[in-house]
């Protein structure tokens, strides 16, 4: 979000001496991060995630003036492999001791709880990065945002749920609903539930409604619903690439103004 680091001078410094005497423009082409992101954190206004300190540090976007991966990391306050390091064989030893005992009184065998676990982290990881894109869309249009928990309280939120707002013509509110898993692949229920969900609530010109998913098959079917849902209020399908990291597409499945799709905002 739009948060003021703690230590924005020297990030933002650091950040700087990587991108040395080129452009904004060259450093971001370079690097395969937004013109807007990195001028934000240059300028302190944006703490980037490690997906795009790795980028800004990679060998192809060639930090200048002997910036690495781990300075820019820990000026940002993200700990390294290295920082992981420090922690004593020991403490390792006991935590992997301690997790064997808990898995022998579970009733799901290690190899069971490994696999969920590892499901469980790859949907964080991708959810994460599907937020991500929103986030570097919304920069890159100039479009403020943030979180209100006052507004948050007036809707059923659940964990899949995000409401920002945002000042962007009509739009005040926008609320996302991330769709994202392994395999791309979430069940039709899931869709129908959430479908009926937003109809629940009550649209207006002022908030739009937003899956976003990683199903392309998912996001075909349901485009064939463009403009024809009897809602009226604004209510759109994302389809995200998390492996490429982009937005592919949107399409507006209703809209308050009707016919006048005009007014209609696009994040892509």
């Amino acid at each position: 979000m739009n948060r003021k680091v703690d230590s924005k001078t020297e990030l933002g410094n650091i950040i700087n001496l990587a991108r040395g005497d080129r452009s904004l423009r060259n450093y971001a082409k370079d690097s395969g991060v937004s013109y807007n992101t990195i001028h934000m954190i240059e300028k302190g206004e944006l703490n980037p995630s490690p997906e795009i300190i790795k980028k800004l540090t990679s060998k192809q976007a060639s930090p200048q003036n002997g910036v690495t991966y781990e300075a820019v990391m820990s000026a940002a306050g993200y700990k390294t492999e290295n920082d992981e390091a420090m922690v004593s064989e020991e403490a390792i030893e006991l935590a992997k001791h301690m997790l064997e005992e808990e898995n022998e009184h579970s009733f799901l065998s290690p190899r069971v709880i490994q696999s969920r676990e590892y499901r469980e982290n790859e949907i964080r990881r991708i959810k994460t990065l599907a937020r991500g894109m929103v986030f570097d869309a919304l920069f890159e249009k100039g479009i403020e945002f943030g979180v209100n928990p006052r507004e948050e309280s007036l809707y059923r939120l659940r964990n899949n749920d995000m409401l920002l707002t945002i000042d962007h013509g009509d739009i005040k509110k926008w609320l996302l609903t991330f769709m994202c898993t392994t395999g791309g692949s979430y069940g039709g229920l899931f869709y129908h539930d959430t479908l009926g969900r937003y109809m629940t609530f009550e649209g207006g010109k002022d908030i739009k409604f937003s899956w976003v998913t990683n199903d392309p098959r998912a996001f075909a079917r349901y485009k064939g619903y463009e403009h024809k849902l009897l809602f009226r209020g604004e209510m759109s399908l994302i389809l995200v690439d998390t492996d490429a990291q982009k937005i592919v597409s949107e399409t507006y499945l209703s809209n308050y103004f009707l016919d006048d799709y005009s007014r209609e905002f696009y994040i892509v």
